[in-house]
């Protein structure tokens, strides 16, 4: 792993080992991502900040020439200091600008400050990803007491960790923790990714 800007190595959640994050243009990467990102895959990783920001917190990601494959990252409540928000990955079906990218949310968990689990799973033949925090997948579904289809009270929207047609595409750069290397505090246990037989603790 090469550390930049000021990326450190200390103590985590996994076998006390982890990686620090400085905010201020640290990060970390590998040469090679490696999983087969188009292909059914795993990530997962304890990450946690050390406070509340107003900017977008990205932990992980896969890159590609143009676009990453996947970019793991926190978004805060607008106005909030309590560290509540969501967890999303941004998933790309293609390697250029404007391509169609799937989004899947989070809220289920507590404060970020706090060390959460993070999985993201992707189904490449059910063309399908799903993003797990602490091993609940979040899946609120709004109340249709009638059967109509149509949620009983019209402000109500569902709320599913679940992305459906999800195509992803191949990965050829490094895997990077802190995508842009310009983001707010953080700390990371990088956990471990699988597919098709084969792992790599990362």
């Amino acid at each position: 792993m090469n550390l930049h800007g000021g990326a450190q190595l200390g103590p985590g959640w996994i076998d006390a080992s982890g990686l620090r994050l400085n905010g201020v243009g640290s990060c970390a990467e590998i040469p090679v991502v490696p999983v087969d990102t188009s292909s059914s895959f795993t990530v997962t990783a304890w990450a946690r900040a050390s406070e509340p920001s107003d900017r977008p917190m990205a932990v992980s990601n896969a890159a590609g020439r143009k676009r990453s494959a996947f970019a793991l990252r926190f978004l805060s409540t607008p106005d909030d200091s309590e560290g509540f928000g969501r967890w999303e990955p941004t998933l790309p079906e293609a390697d250029r600008t404007g391509a169609v990218t799937r989004q899947v949310s989070s809220r289920e968990f507590f404060d970020v400050r706090d060390w959460n689990h993070l999985t993201v799973v992707y189904d490449s033949a059910a063309e399908q990803a799903r993003l797990h925090i602490t091993g609940i997948l979040q899946e609120f579904r709004c109340p249709d007491d009638d059967g109509d289809g149509e949620p009983d009270d019209s402000t109500c929207r569902d709320e599913v960790a679940r992305a459906d047609a999800a195509r992803m595409f191949r990965a050829d750069g490094p895997r990077r923790w802190d995508v842009r290397c310009r983001t707010p505090r953080a700390s990371t246990s990088p956990g471990r990714s699988t597919t098709s037989g084969s792992s790599g603790v990362r």
